[in-house]
Formats: structure tokens, sequence, C-alpha cells
């Protein structure tokens, strides 16, 4: 993993078997609205193998943002639709997810490319909270 300059902000540079963990946190738990963003460029699709995604982000199961092996962006359960994702160009991709609308939208720079019915709540169980 490195750390390399973007558009005059910092970016991370990954490999497939790389991973940036972070503590869990109370300020991650979403009680009813959460947005998932960022840029990405990938060298290459995510191959076909095991669960065909690459993780972006997720977040112990509650709310995440994948990236498939037919270049689809996977939020929480939602799927963008195939060949979305190209290699070599950076996308802006984002996951918004609404309690109070009961939604998961899905968005590839700026257009949404659909989404449906929030499949769980956003509401973390208590197993799955950070410690006070």
């Amino acid at each position: 993993m490195k750390l390399r300059e973007f558009f005059d902000r910092d970016a991370i540079d990954l490999d497939l078997a790389s991973e940036v963990i972070v503590d869990e946190s109370a300020s991650l738990d979403a009680d009813t609205e959460v947005t998932i963003e960022g840029w990405i460029q990938l060298d290459a699709i995510p191959g076909g193998g095991g669960s065909g995604r690459v993780g972006v982000f997720d977040n112990n199961g509650q709310y995440s943002l994948f990236i498939g092996f037919q270049g689809d962006v996977r939020c929480s359960g939602h799927d963008s639709g195939n060949g979305l994702i190209t290699t070599g160009a950076w996308i802006h991709v984002a996951c918004v997810h609404s309690e109070t609308l009961g939604t998961t939208e899905i968005y590839i720079n700026g257009v949404d490319q659909g989404g449906g019915a929030l499949i769980a709540p956003l509401s973390t169980p208590a197993a799955h909270r950070a410690p006070p």
C-alpha cells in the first residue's frame, strides 16, 4: 500500500492483496442514513473466483460497497448492472442508503444506476456496535 497525491489530496494505492482496516468506532454506526462514496481507478476488473467481488468498504455487514467481477458496483445486496466500471479511468461511485425511505441507490459518475428496497435496517444491532 502506498499513499500518493491525487488532485491536491491524498489517495491510497492498493492491490488485490492489500487492505486497510479501521478500528470499530461508534462514528461509523449509521442509524437512518449513510452515503459511501469515492473515486476509484482500476488497473483490472476483479477476477471471478471466490465471491467474485472486491471490497471498497464494508462496515461489519451493516452497509457496504464492492466492485464485482463483471464491472458492476454492489451496494449492500444491490447491483448496478454489468460493465459500468472500466479500467484506466477515475470513476466516482456512491451508495446511498436511506432507512427513512427504505431504499439503497447506486450512482456511477453521478448517474443513478438503480438499487432497490433496503435489504436490512441500517440500525446497528447491539452486538455489532462499537463500545462507548
